[in-house]
């Protein structure tokens, strides 16, 4: 078989379908003609079992936390306008939506392995 060291695993895009006309089909067949036995098939591994509602929720916990204490901050925050209230704002409005940003990249990120 074309792009095989031993005739067993096919390295190029070999077609073995049923056609009498197709050249690595024949050759195949040859090859099995002189006592030659394909490999057996071996399904791969099962992917480990992940929680994706137990990560989903963990992230979900994580930014509710940051968004209450975010929620208190902007609360002690006096309501007449100055630079400073405007910075202490911009602080808590920073932390919480960094928060989220962290939540929803971890929810899009594929699950590390158990």
């Amino acid at each position: 078989m074309r792009g095989s060291s031993d005739g067993r695993v096919p390295t190029d895009r070999s077609c073995y379908g049923p056609d009498p006309d197709n050249i690595d089909y024949a050759e195949y067949q040859a090859w099995l003609a002189a006592g030659n036995v394909p490999d057996p098939y071996v399904a791969p591994p099962a992917p480990p079992y992940v929680d994706a509602n137990a990560r989903i929720d963990a992230g979900i916990e994580a930014a509710l936390a940051v968004a209450e204490a975010v929620k208190a901050a902007m609360q002690n925050i006096p309501d007449q306008f100055s630079a400073t209230n405007y910075t202490l704002a911009k602080i808590q409005l920073d932390a919480l939506t960094q928060a989220v940003v962290a939540m929803l990249q971890a929810q899009a990120a594929p699950a590390p392995p158990p």
